[in-house]
């Protein structure tokens, strides 16, 4: 979007195309870390933690980040499914496309 409304050239649409293949990357991986607890059995699922709201109020931003990313027993739940794959297995596949489009855009050549 960003290069959208900037129309930058093509130094532009390269560093536009590398950052957005680094933050599909990234998205990529947190999807795989929840299909990977949703995959566990329920036995070796990470203990719950607390709230989202009292982990913000409480602790510091990166140490409430940290017990997010470490996961809790909530996010193995699989809530919901489209033809058998669930909402990370959905969102890995988006990342991918766009990883694809991103990489496109970073090794095509550009005029002018």
């Amino acid at each position: 979007l960003f290069g959208f409304v900037v129309h930058p050239k093509a130094l532009g649409l390269k560093v536009i195309a590398a950052f957005t293949t680094l933050t599909t990357v990234v998205g990529g991986s947190f999807s795989i870390r929840q299909l990977w607890l949703q995959s566990l059995p329920a036995d070796q699922v990470p203990a719950c933690g607390p709230s989202l709201s009292y982990m913000l109020e409480t602790f510091p931003l990166l140490e409430a980040l940290e017990v997010l990313l470490r996961g809790n027993g909530n996010c193995a739940e699989v809530v919901w499914t489209l033809f058998g794959v669930s909402i990370p297995g959905w969102t890995l596949l988006a990342f991918i496309a766009l990883a694809g489009i991103s990489l496109w855009q970073f090794f095509r050549p550009y005029k002018g």
